[in-house]
């Protein structure tokens, strides 16, 4: 009877032993092991250059994890962008403000870098500012630590919303960011964290208590781009109106005049020019001709005199003059062997723009009786 009940004293007696250490380790667990939350998905980093060796911009996107935010409140909360520096990143240079851009809230606020300290051991101090938007950045230089830290009037950001952080270490200021110089193409991991103040301390000693980590490809021997090529050929018009000036019966007490339109369409970057040029005087035989105006000179009644003039002065001056409304007072210039400019562009390629040409004769009394005539050539050149 005895060996029974101690049998069974025995058998209870470890059974209970085990349910208690059972319920022990249960407990236990779960009070010793500290949880630590890792930031949210939509962790990026995007560069405007993969190449090795090359200096580039960062787009670092992250999402804060459930019911966090981004604040000041007890102890202040920093965050920071740890690039790899074993055999990784480098950086050089004075990092400026202009150097950083930051958005929160899911881009809906902006935040403002208002200062920025760089030393192996920056100071990570963020004084008030003028609104409740500004942060600092602290950069160790030697580790490529980027800190991110609020002034201490800032406003808490919106929680479980995605922040982006922009480096811009190509094009900004005067910090560079440079790319791993690499011997064949390979992945680099950057650590993102949090320092939370509900966890704390964060006001001298960086506490990761929420992070996260992303990996960047950097290629070697540009093996990230593509040159994309395609040719548009070169094209230049001229279009006249009319191939006869007919300037009727001349009249000694009285000024003829006629008027055409010289259309010019080019894609040539650097625009047009357009001269004309003619074979002869006006004329009926060699000795017998309606003499040429002065240069920059006025067709006037009961004078004999010839001559043109352009309505293009505004992008001029060109070799003949300029007269607006081909009427009235006849400014007119000579016709030579030689080409003169009549029109002309050098802004760019021109979709049509029309100029309108005047051409004036007057005669005296001693003008021969005959039918004159002269031919001229018109030529638009590209400037290609």
């Amino acid at each position: 009877m005895k060996r029974l009940l101690k049998k069974i004293t025995y058998r209870f007696f470890n059974l209970t032993l085990m349910i208690v250490l059972l319920v022990g380790m249960m407990f236990g667990f779960t009070n010793s092991v500290q949880a630590t939350a890792y930031l949210a998905g939509s962790m990026s980093d995007t560069m405007t250059n993969i190449r090795d060796n090359t200096a580039a911009d960062h787009s670092i996107r992250w999402t804060l994890p459930s019911g966090i935010d981004f604040d000041i409140t007890g102890n202040t909360d920093t965050m920071r962008v740890d690039f790899d520096d074993t055999s990784g990143f480098t950086q050089s240079g004075t990092w400026q403000t202009t150097d950083f851009t930051l958005t929160a809230n899911n881009g809906a606020r902006t935040l403002t870098v208002i200062a920025v300290d760089q030393s192996a051991a920056p100071n990570i101090d963020c004084a008030a500012g003028v609104t409740d938007d500004e942060v600092c950045i602290a950069v160790e230089t030697d580790t490529h630590i980027f800190t991110i830290k609020p002034s201490s009037g800032f406003t808490a950001t919106t929680a479980d919303q995605y922040f982006v952080f922009g480096i811009l270490g190509a094009s900004g200021g005067t910090g560079v960011l440079t790319n791993p110089n690499v011997g064949a193409d390979g992945n680099f991991v950057t650590t993102l964290a949090e320092c939370d103040e509900d966890a704390g301390p964060c006001t001298t000693t960086f506490t990761s208590t929420h992070s996260g980590s992303l990996a960047v490809d950097i290629e070697l021997n540009s093996t990230d781009q593509v040159t994309v090529s395609a040719t548009v050929d070169p094209s230049i018009t001229l279009t006249l109106s009319t191939n006869a000036i007919n300037l009727g019966t001349l009249a000694t007490g009285s000024v003829s005049s006629q008027t055409m339109t010289s259309l010019t369409a080019t894609n040539a970057v650097g625009g047009y020019s357009s001269t004309l040029l003619e074979n002869n005087d006006l004329r009926i035989d060699g000795s017998n001709n309606i003499d040429d105006v002065g240069i920059a000179g006025t067709i006037d009644a009961g004078t004999e005199e010839y001559g043109m003039s352009t309505d293009d002065g505004t992008d001029g001056p060109f070799d003949i003059i300029t007269d607006a409304d081909c009427a009235s007072v006849f400014n007119a210039d000579p016709i030579t062997a030689t080409a003169q400019t009549y029109a002309g562009d050098t802004s760019g390629p021109v979709a049509g723009e029309t100029t309108t040409l005047c051409f004036a004769a007057s005669i005296n009394a001693t003008t021969a009786a005959g039918s004159y005539t002269h031919t001229l050539t018109f030529v638009t050149t590209g400037i290609f």
